[in-house]
């Protein structure tokens, strides 16, 4: 892995599921360090996951949707070959499934 990350396996600590949840510890600087909540990538079935020609354009105003945060708890890949709105209804399952399941 780049010096920049580091890739942690701490078995004591589990996620809801049990399973032994892994932490990616970066040196990026603070003021870099952005993220949305899934509120946000969601947001109008998932237009944040949308692109024309291939290309992603992010505005200044996309860039004010994200907030200066000291940690991300998931980050959220995906690939532009998939449909849109299946990204998007895997991200409202991942994130709904425990709601809808209590």
């Amino acid at each position: 892995m780049p010096a920049a990350f580091n890739m942690l396996s701490d078995d004591s600590d589990s996620s809801d599921d049990g399973l032994p949840m892994h932490h990616l510890v970066s040196d990026v600087p603070a003021m870099l360090l952005r993220a949305v909540k899934p509120l946000i990538v969601t947001r109008g079935f998932g237009r944040a996951f949308s692109s024309e020609g291939g290309t992603l354009t992010v505005t200044t105003t996309d860039y004010n949707k994200s907030l200066a945060v000291k940690k991300i708890d998931d980050f959220i890949s995906h690939s532009w070959q998939t449909e849109r709105l299946t990204k998007f209804l895997a991200v409202c399952m991942v994130y709904n499934m425990p709601a809808a399941a209590a």
